[in-house]
């Protein structure tokens, strides 16, 4: 019967010091619960902080995107009104050209000829455009 209540006793103190174990783990495990409950609080306001900053961002990126959209209509008109004035001093260029190579040809040879005035050139497209066809001769 001894040997009996002394492999009880023996349980007994196995059990009290795996409860003993248990409740400190068990109290590990109440902290960290504790410490996981704040980090998702954190988690939780960092999100919303993002969530407003994406809303705030794409606030912002419409607001460029229209500002952009009437700079892009704005320099499109802009640039069909230069290849309309391109294709203007285009023509009248050919149209110099032309009167030129005809007078040229009317005319006699340059030995001949006397000297040819200059002519007062008023504007700065027309200085532009004498220097271009001074350097096509």
């Amino acid at each position: 019967m001894l040997l009996l209540e002394g492999m009880v006793t023996l349980l007994l103190i196995a059990t009290i010091v795996f409860c003993w174990r248990l409740n400190a783990r068990l109290g590990e495990l109440r902290d960290a619960r504790a410490e996981m409950g704040k980090l998702i609080g954190e988690l939780d306001r960092a999100t919303t902080r993002a969530a407003a900053a994406i809303t705030d961002l794409k606030t912002t990126s419409e607001g460029i995107g229209a500002a952009l959209d009437d700079k892009m209509g704005g320099a499109r008109v802009l640039a069909d009104d230069l290849q309309l004035m391109l294709e203007s001093g285009n023509r009248l260029a050919d149209k110099l050209e032309d009167g030129i190579g005809s007078a040229r040809r009317a005319t006699q040879p340059a030995a001949a000829q006397p000297a040819i005035q200059p002519v007062e050139l008023r504007t700065e497209a027309e200085r532009d455009l004498a220097r271009v066809l001074r350097r096509v001769k």
